[in-house]
């Protein structure tokens, strides 16, 4: 993997393989940039942040946007940490202020299913950060930290449906691309971040099953089973109904990305890549029982996520 991709975790994989130069140029563009913006606005540690879904969410809001920022190429012989950021626009920094938002409320989620020293430390380190991103931006704060707790409370129901937990667990981020956007964020565009945010919570919640039993955290596709049979055998006795709700979940995906299409100003094909490659090599290896490299935070879409092996940028 090349070294610009190092670090970067969730499941909305760029294929490299099927990647045109120029695109490959782009995406990293795009990648680099998110992080200089978490770095410039929220210092060092946010750049932990930085996820294939949130590199995503800035391609596509950029190409929508009335005043987008399109980005090409990275250049220069310096290390990725010292090249200033390239675009100072509203939309860069606002996406920046509400990732960091989304990794604290990862750690307080962390804190409630395993209390520890690790994920005491990370809260107190990235707290300075959020503080400063409450302040940029209260009410992306107010929406996070809402939307939390109403996810919690569905979870202390024992919710067993992952579908609906997914359309909870996606609304703050809509909430808060809506006023980020302005009038700009309705129809497809909303839809395909909805169910963007439905098919990350659910292959999270896949790729957890083991360590959610075992550690006795809540599951949706745990809760009210009588037996578990250990990952493997529940996918494989589950194989149909969950194919069937993850087809379901990715033609959500790609119907709503084929109507946004057309007002894409820019980096389309990029889009494309991620959309119609990445999302079936990602889902494919969840639902096969494979596992992803974890990050310590939440990805852009409000759930922790993984890197995926196959072939990418």
């Amino acid at each position: 993997m090349p070294a610009f991709a190092r670090g970067m975790f969730g499941y909305a994989v760029p294929v490299g393989a099927a990647l045109s130069l120029a695109d490959r140029d782009a995406y990293k563009a795009y990648y680099c940039e998110s992080c200089h913006q978490l770095r410039d606005g929220y210092g060092y540690v946010s750049c932990l942040a930085t996820s294939y879904e949130m590199t995503l969410a800035s391609v596509i809001l950029n190409g929508v946007s009335e005043d987008g920022t399109r980005l090409v190429r990275m250049g220069g012989r310096k290390p990725c940490f010292r090249n200033k950021r390239a675009s100072d626009t509203g939309l860069m920094k606002a996406l920046a202020g509400y990732t960091v938002l989304v990794a604290e409320s990862s750690f307080i989620d962390e804190s409630e299913d395993s209390p520890g020293v690790k994920s005491a430390l990370a809260n107190l380190v990235l707290g300075k950060a959020a503080r400063k991103a409450a302040a940029d931006y209260p009410a992306y704060a107010d929406a996070v930290r809402s939307g939390y707790r109403r996810l919690l409370d569905e979870e202390r129901s024992g919710n067993p449906d992952p579908v609906r937990m997914g359309l909870v667990s996606a609304e703050p981020m809509l909430e808060v691309l809506s006023r980020m956007m302005g009038g700009g964020f309705e129809g497809p565009l909303r839809e395909l971040f909805r169910w963007l945010g439905v098919w990350v919570y659910v292959l999270d919640a896949i790729e957890d099953l083991d360590d959610d039993y075992f550690a006795g955290n809540y599951n949706p596709f745990l809760a009210g089973l009588g037996s578990y049979p250990g990952k493997k055998a529940f996918l494989a006795e589950n194989m149909y109904s969950l194919g069937d709700a993850m087809g379901r979940i990715t033609g959500g995906i790609q119907g709503n990305w084929l109507a946004v299409r057309p007002s894409m100003a820019f980096n389309a094909t990029v889009v494309d890549n991620v959309i119609f490659h990445g999302v079936p090599v990602s889902t494919r290896k969840i639902m096969s029982g494979g596992r992803a490299l974890k990050g310590s935070l939440k990805g852009f879409m409000g759930k922790a996520s993984g890197i995926d092996s196959g072939p990418r940028v």
